[in-house]
């Protein structure tokens, strides 16, 4: 394999034709780093600049089995991880352009180094899209991104590996978010409830007549909607969540054999 020589005339030749170039030519992580860095513009543009197929430096980097060192600096340099739920022309998300180019090596075919290599590949994309975004959105946002994660995973592939594989992602990505959903509806019911028996324990003047009313009002829309938006849950899952995100994650990844 012929070396690349990473000279100053080499990284100012990266600059001019962007970080994606730089990926292609597999550039070592200091000089993926030197790029981010002087990337001075407030969402870092660098890393959505679109190259060949439409795909921004993370696809590039999926599809050319990037250095785990140098794509952990593209998703630590996206604060906000919002590249991992960038679609290229053929639609297909990062972790999608993974499982097509990046394919498990197995042990009579694929050197360790190898092996480990997509194996982190695969990680750090799982622990980008799913590992502590409820804290960087909210709730709400969280169950859309979801939502988007799912239906951009649903795109066809002609590869029945990555087929497979994706098929599997959005499994653990539905139960994920079934989880969440049923937290959150359990939540919501408790606080109902809650605020229904605080209302019952006023004292022994409350007159059937309340209870009645009490009763009708918890079915109402407005007090429903009221309670979800004081019930606490916003701030409660996300906590809760924290000790879920993991688990789907190791699960993925041994039932795909990494």
């Amino acid at each position: 394999m012929a070396l690349f020589c990473w000279s100053t005339s080499s990284l100012s030749n990266s600059r001019h034709h962007g970080i994606s170039a730089s990926i292609r030519y597999n550039a070592p992580p200091h000089v993926i780093e030197l790029l981010l860095e002087n990337d001075t513009t407030k969402e870092r543009k660098t890393l959505f600049t679109d190259s060949m197929y439409g795909q921004v430096p993370l696809h590039v980097a999926c599809r050319c089995n990037l250095n785990p060192d140098s794509l952990r600096l593209l998703l630590h340099y996206d604060v906000d991880k919002k590249c991992v739920m960038l679609q290229d022309n053929a639609d297909r998300l990062p972790l999608h352009v993974a499982y097509v180019f990046c394919p498990k090596a197995s042990a009579s075919t694929g050197t360790v180094s190898e092996q480990h290599r997509q194996q982190s590949t695969i990680e750090l994309l799982l622990h980008a899209m799913i590992h502590g975004r409820m804290e960087r959105v909210g709730l709400l946002n969280w169950k859309h991104d979801m939502h988007a994660f799912l239906e951009r995973l649903g795109v066809q592939e002609r590869d029945s590996n990555a087929a497979d594989k994706l098929e599997m992602t959005c499994q653990v990505l539905n139960m994920l978010l079934e989880r969440a959903i049923l937290l959150e509806l359990a939540i919501w019911k408790a606080s109902c409830c809650s605020v229904c028996n605080d209302d019952n324990e006023q004292g022994d003047d409350i007159t059937s007549y309340n209870m009645a009313t009490i009763s009708v009002r918890d079915l109402a829309e407005d007090f429903k909607r009221e309670r979800r938006i004081k019930s606490g849950a916003e701030m409660i899952i996300p906590g809760v969540l924290s000790f879920l995100e993991d688990e789907p994650i190791m699960a993925l990844l041994e039932e795909m054999g990494y």
